[in-house]
């Protein structure tokens, strides 16, 4: 998907175990593989990947920065468990 300034992206990351789990990634629009602007991590709080997490990051990269925001908001049956 791309908005005006930035593009946004679903991307899976391994972990060490047999888990992978989703990040939401956000990056300015004209980034190139050469291009070495800055990046952020964005961490949820207790409700997880949502709407206003994304717009953090999407406000970060519209403003040239790379953000990838992980969901490490697992849920199992009816608990939700952070891995």
């Amino acid at each position: 998907m791309a908005s005006m300034n930035h593009t946004i992206s679903t991307v899976t990351i391994a972990s060490d175990g047999p888990r992978r789990f989703e990040a939401y990634l956000a990056q300015p629009a004209q980034k190139s593989e050469s291009d070495k602007s800055p990046a952020i991590l964005v961490l949820s709080d207790m409700f997880g990947l949502n709407d206003p997490i994304r717009a953090v990051a999407d406000h970060h990269a519209s403003r040239g920065h790379t953000a990838l925001v992980p969901n490490l908001l697992l849920v199992v049956g009816m608990a939700a468990v952070m891995f």
